[in-house]
């Protein structure tokens, strides 16, 4: 481990992923699974542990605290790093409040993608850092310790002589491979790898791109540059992991697809030194095509995860997706030829759906071969272009960050279009040639023992959850949870 308990104070770092329940600590604290580590976090704490801070980090989806764990950690902390997300902003308040009534001398610093979208200096923390902070954080830390001048960090927000500044510019690395690879010993003992409840061991994350070239009208993340690792770099980190153990390999970043050569040269890597680890990608799926697939199967990929947010062509229109349905179909039907999983994201919710286009999306996945699904209900975040386009409109209040498709943003309300998204999800799961498809490919990447699983997770219905039963959700509508998404485990 590189946590050094005995460290002198003023070099005690508390990094704190927020929880998306209510109870932070204690007999009511609910777990939530968590296929990953917080890599944003993970990615902050490296330099910091190499500049010789001690470093613990506290993920408040999966560490069940008791009441006096949680002040007990606040407490022996110099400095505590928070990552900010729009649906869990009410609880980082009053972590902050925690923080200031407990440890008045510990530096709160924030800084992810809550910070990045609205660029807003969150309330009561000493400092809000915009952008991407792994190669300053260090840097920042020490200045503050000195009482130094921070004048010199790009993106920075803090309080100055009673007076507020925020430094001009932002914080963008733009040669990735100076970013030093995140150090998986300090979540070691957590309790990570979950997906339907089954746990995969020894699996890893691994983030290859940051940034993207695309403009989706619901994205938030928009006009962040998109850079890439060399393929070195990234197959440097893939020998670490797998020299560390790794079984399995997630690449979540959504655009490892989209530069077709790099990512030939990186499958090829992973073929030619016969690496024994099974990998789970992210891209766009109208990329794929039978050479690309059957590259992926040459170099173990088990499972594609993709988002074609809709099978209605006016709807991906609407989206401004730059893709068509065919090409969606083609694709999955060639990916399912070689084995491979796959699992997609779809949106319901957009203006112009009717039931028309509800039932279209049934009729589609009755006869394409995929394998898992996503039904989310679209959600209108701040500065995403839909949301800014509906405040504007008057359907949004400018103090409403966060808010599901609902009467006023659709043909439907919130109520209706969770009755849908029940009933899409079930018909794609209760389907007996999808559940055959899944016994035989299930079976064949992990063993005959997941047969079992898989009958727990229908059985138990669990397979039937909803996206938002994962994280709960700060919008308009509260639901008990909020969709998954690797930009949750950003802390830049």
């Amino acid at each position: 481990m590189y946590e050094n308990n005995n460290i002198l104070a003023g070099k005690r770092v508390l990094m704190l992923f927020p929880p998306f329940f209510p109870h932070f600590y204690g007999e009511k604290w609910r777990k939530s699974e968590s296929i990953f580590p917080p890599l944003g976090l993970l990615y902050i704490a490296t330099p910091l542990v190499k500049a010789g801070y001690s470093v613990k980090i506290i993920d408040l989806q999966v560490d069940c605290l008791s009441k006096q764990q949680y002040f007990e950690h606040i407490k022996n902390s110099d400095f505590v790093l928070i990552s900010c997300f729009t649906f869990a902003i009410d609880n980082i308040l009053k972590i902050i409040h925690d923080i200031k009534s407990t440890n008045t001398k510990a530096k709160i610093i924030c800084g992810g993608p809550y910070c990045n979208e609205t660029k807003k200096h969150i309330e009561n923390a000493d400092y809000t850092l915009f952008g991407e902070a792994d190669q300053v954080i260090a840097n920042v830390l020490q200045l503050i310790s000195e009482n130094e001048s921070l004048t010199g960090i790009p993106g920075l927000c803090y309080e100055e002589n009673g007076r507020r500044t925020q430094n001009s510019g932002i914080l963008i690395p733009e040669n990735l491979d100076d970013v030093d690879p995140p150090l998986f010993d300090l979540v070691e003992n957590k309790n990570y790898g979950y997906v339907y409840g089954i746990r995969l061991k020894n699996l890893y994350p691994l983030i290859t791109t940051r940034g993207c070239p695309f403009s989706c009208k619901f994205c938030t993340f928009q006009n962040v540059k998109y850079r890439e690792r060399s393929v070195e770099n990234v197959t440097d980190e893939i020998k670490l992991r797998v020299d560390s153990g790794a079984k399995y390999l997630v690449i979540c970043d959504d655009n490892f697809l989209l530069n077709r050569h790099r990512v030939f040269s990186i499958f090829d890597y992973i073929i030619k030194n016969k690496l024994k680890i099974k990998i789970i990608i992210q891209g766009r799926i109208d990329i794929l095509d039978y050479e690309l697939c059957k590259k992926m199967k040459q170099a173990n990929v088990i499972m594609l995860i993709f988002g074609i947010e809709n099978v209605n062509q006016d709807v991906l229109n609407y989206y401004n997706k730059k893709t068509d349905v065919e090409k969606i179909r083609k694709a999955i039907e060639i990916i399912n030829s070689f084995g491979i999983l796959t699992t997609s994201g779809i949106i319901i919710g957009s203006p112009i759906e009717d039931y028309a286009h509800f039932k279209n999306i049934i009729e589609f996945f009755k006869t394409v071969p995929q394998d898992f699904i996503n039904v989310n209900i679209l959600r209108y975040q701040y500065p995403s272009p839909l949301w800014i386009k509906a405040n504007a409109e008057g359907l949004i209040n400018d103090d409403e960050k966060f808010v599901y498709a609902n009467e006023k943003l659709s043909k439907f309300s919130f109520e209706e279009l969770l009755a849908i998204q029940r009933k899409i999800i079930r018909s794609f799961f209760n389907n007996p040639k999808r559940i055959i498809r899944l016994i035989y490919k299930l079976s064949r990447h992990f063993g005959p023992v997941i047969i079992v699983k898989l009958i727990i997770i229908y059985t138990s219905k669990s397979i039937y959850r909803p996206p938002q039963d994962f994280h709960k959700a700060s919008g308009k509508h509260q639901v008990s949870n909020e969709n998954s998404n690797p930009e949750q485990n950003q802390f830049y």
